[in-house]
């Protein structure tokens, strides 16, 4: 891959990880054990308390899958860095140009993820 689309590719990575940051923010606190998710008071009713734990798995799994492409992100970067970037863990070949301008954090070829599928 030619230095000026895997400089572009890292820019996107960095821009990325910086915007995943900030939603895991809004919606957690960073602890010594992973994020910690606090549930938000609606009142003191039943029905109230129930709105309250739906938001909060939502914010469980929004969180979680937040964290997956944080750590794919952070990944990504570190093969960059390494200078393995673009190649598939799977067939050991190199990834499509055009996936990882789509999907940046990607891991494998299209061919490759279509059969883990």
């Amino acid at each position: 891959m030619a230095k000026s689309a895997l400089d572009k590719i890292k820019d996107q990575l960095v821009g990325e990880k910086e915007r995943v940051e900030n939603e895991i923010g809004k919606i957690a606190k960073k602890g010594k054990r992973g994020l910690r998710f606090v549930m938000d008071s609606f009142g003191s009713k039943d029905e109230e308390h129930v709105a309250g734990v739906a938001t909060l798995d939502n914010k469980i799994s929004l969180g979680t899958s937040l964290e997956k492409s944080l750590r794919d992100i952070d990944q990504a970067l570190k093969k960059v860095e390494q200078g393995s970037y673009g190649v598939c863990e799977l067939c050991e070949q190199p990834i499509e140009e055009g996936r990882l301008k789509v999907f940046p954090a990607a891991i494998s070829c299209v061919n490759c993820q279509k059969e883990k599928k």
